[in-house]
């Protein structure tokens, strides 16, 4: 499939473009026109088509830029920003930097403005409307795996500091890696390794998704155009990610140092969830419980109604309710 990348950049200012105009500025005919915009909504694009006017799209683009975000880098990060790149359309930023890790130097950095095999946790697809959120990825490199233990719980850390750098307040954490604003996700942190003790730091963040572009999302979600805080019409795509770049890839310089200590009380001061009883799903168990702080190693403490406590290194937390809701012990 050719992609119509060549007319987004032509609709991407939001004004109305006749067909006509649109056919000669790209030398194509008004029929592979056509053909383009009908693809578009399988990017999470949208068009309407005025008559007497053209098409234009329900939203201006704001187009990631490399030299841009680099520019908007805090002066200290560009030692650690080895290499930024902006691409248009990946199967998935992860997979990118996975693929190339071999010639990977520490601080390598990729972003795409689409992704067409986006994934979160566990294989799931991840939502990707074009040029609508924040899907990026960080190389770091350390000496042993056994480094990176606790790595997607600091990044969490820093994604909410990044945030609130930028007067988005109220957001959290649920364990083991997701934003959260008022029990709907807000984002995911999904960390890969590879054999040669490689860390690829993913990150899919909503910024101003559309409830037509997250019709495949199965939870309840929000983005920073829906949160309370900083007035998102008026945020740069480009510095929000050049401030998340910045906190995340301090956080991979840093981590195997420093380890999860340093980040524990934050973490647990940015707990959503704790004190809350859930339902846990682990490994074909399923065990209900009062969720507890996370240990020094990372792990989630869940006590059950008899007064039993188990910890859990992964799992997916769901159904949860407050401490009132719970059954009688």
């Amino acid at each position: 499939m050719t992609w119509p990348i060549p007319l987004l950049n032509i609709l991407a200012d939001g004004q109305c473009h006749p067909l006509a105009e649109l056919s000669q500025r790209l030398a194509v005919t008004e029929i592979t026109l056509k053909q383009w915009l009908e693809q578009l909504p399988t990017l999470g694009v949208y068009t309407e088509c005025i008559p007497d006017c053209g098409y234009r799209l329900d939203a201006p683009i704001d187009w990631l830029d490399a030299d841009q975000v680099t520019a908007l880098l805090p002066g200290w990060a560009h030692g650690l920003v080895k290499q930024l790149e902006i691409h248009p359309i990946l199967k998935s930023t992860n997979a990118y930097l996975i693929e190339r890790h071999a010639s990977l130097a520490p601080g390598v950095v990729c972003a795409a403005e689409w992704q067409s095999a986006g994934r979160g946790r566990r294989g799931r697809h991840w939502c990707s409307p074009f040029a609508a959120n924040i899907y990026m990825s960080c190389f770091w490199r350390y000496p042993t795996l056994q480094h990176v233990m606790g790595l997607s719980l600091a990044v969490g850390v820093a994604v909410v500091q990044a945030l609130q750098q930028l007067d988005f307040q109220g957001i959290t954490l649920k364990w083991p890696n997701d934003i959260y604003y008022q029990q709907q996700k807000l984002g995911g942190v999904l960390i890969e390794t590879t054999p040669d003790a490689g860390v690829v730091v993913g990150l899919g963040l909503n910024v101003r998704m559309s409830t037509a572009q997250a019709q495949a999302v199965d939870q309840p979600w929000t983005a920073l155009h829906l949160v309370a805080g900083a007035e998102p019409g008026h945020l740069s795509r480009n510095y929000l990610l050049a401030t998340l770049v910045a906190h995340i890839m301090r956080v991979c310089a840093e981590f195997a140092e420093q380890g999860l200590a340093a980040y524990l009380p934050a973490w647990r001061r940015l707990d959503g969830c704790q004190g809350r009883w859930a339902t846990l799903r682990c490994a074909g168990q399923t065990v209900e419980g009062r969720l507890l702080p996370i240990d020094e190693q990372g792990l989630l403490g869940l006590e059950t109604a008899d007064g039993e406590v188990h910890r859990f290194a992964s799992g997916e937390i769901s159904h949860l309710r407050s401490q009132l809701d719970a059954p009688a012990g």
